[in-house]
């Protein structure tokens, strides 16, 4: 009888089944390329990020620049949407105590000031307008802050100018943009002038004449149609005035060049705390004051902060 050899049986091992892992390769190639979509669609400034892409790419320039620009653009705009003045010169009513009461203050004022070559254009303007018109008065109209709402295309000057830097701050004026005439982009026109005691000579870029050239100017400022590639943009020539003698005799005076840096936009109801543009080549100058264009502003703080 043959011996039966015994054999412990061995306990089957329940292999528990592997867990399909949800993120794979091919969701996560997924997902990017969603994220990429609509990135892409996402408003930058007044455009898609696709669309800069794709401009950028026509006109020859590097997407990546371009989009770095943008976005220094939107952040610019959202400081001034944010920024707090830190030394307080003048606030609310204070503010009108600054300015001239009176078209003859005004005048006396302009006289003072004879490196400022606005004020002598402005005062030119008034002799001939009062040999024309008898009483009619220029300053008066542009010049005379009444009320508390600075209208477009007129003037808020200082009785005394205010020096650009203080220690290590830049003067900055908060304002409220009151009435914007209903001009929405792309119809936005508007630009605010920060106007120089004395002139200073600039680099910048042309549009007329499609090139840079270097001009005198007396006022630096924010425009919304500046080209938003060039930091500097020239203009002759910033406020016109004409007058028509009775022998149909035209007389054109116009005011001196300024410089102006690309700004997004200017809402009706929003409050921008503005830093003088182009401060570092102004170091021993001054402000003489503000002016407006397209449209109507109240100026609610001045002082300084830091750049």
């Amino acid at each position: 009888m043959a011996l039966e050899r015994y054999v412990k049986p061995t306990e089957e091992k329940r292999v528990k089944p592997k867990r399909k892992k949800f993120w794979t390769k091919k969701k996560v190639l997924a997902m990017i390329l969603v994220a990429v979509v609509l990135a892409g669609f996402y408003p930058l400034g007044h455009f898609p990020v696709w669309l800069l892409i794709y401009l950028s790419i026509v006109h020859r320039c590097n997407p990546i620049w371009v989009i770095q620009h943008q976005i220094r653009i939107q952040m610019e705009y959202r400081a001034a949407l944010t920024r707090k003045i830190e030394v307080t010169i003048a606030k609310g009513d204070e503010v009108k105590e600054m300015t001239p009461s009176n078209v003859t203050e005004a005048i006396e004022i302009m006289k003072k000031y004879k490196e400022n070559k606005l004020f002598q254009r402005m005062l030119k303007n008034e002799e001939v307008e009062k040999a024309l018109f008898g009483e009619s008065s220029t300053i008066q109209r542009e010049v005379v802050f009444e009320g508390d709402t600075v209208e477009c295309s007129h003037f808020l000057f200082f009785r005394k100018p205010l020096p650009v830097w203080m220690d290590d701050r830049v003067l900055a004026i908060k304002i409220l943009v009151v009435n914007d005439y209903g001009m929405d982009w792309p119809g936005n026109l508007f630009h605010i002038d920060f106007i120089l005691l004395k002139p200073i000579r600039v680099c910048g870029y042309h549009i007329r004449e499609k090139r840079f050239i270097t001009i005198e100017v007396q006022a630096v400022g924010y425009d919304t149609i500046a080209p938003r590639n060039y930091n500097a943009t020239v203009f002759k020539t910033f406020a016109t005035w004409e007058c028509q003698f009775p022998n149909r005799t035209l007389i054109v005076i116009n005011s001196p060049g300024s410089v102006h840096t690309f700004f997004y936009d200017f809402d009706q109801g929003k409050t921008y705390t503005l830093i003088v543009p182009f401060a570092e080549l102004l170091k021993d100058n001054y402000i003489a004051g503000i002016r407006p264009s397209d449209m109507d502003i109240k100026v609610l703080e001045i002082g300084y902060v830091k750049p």
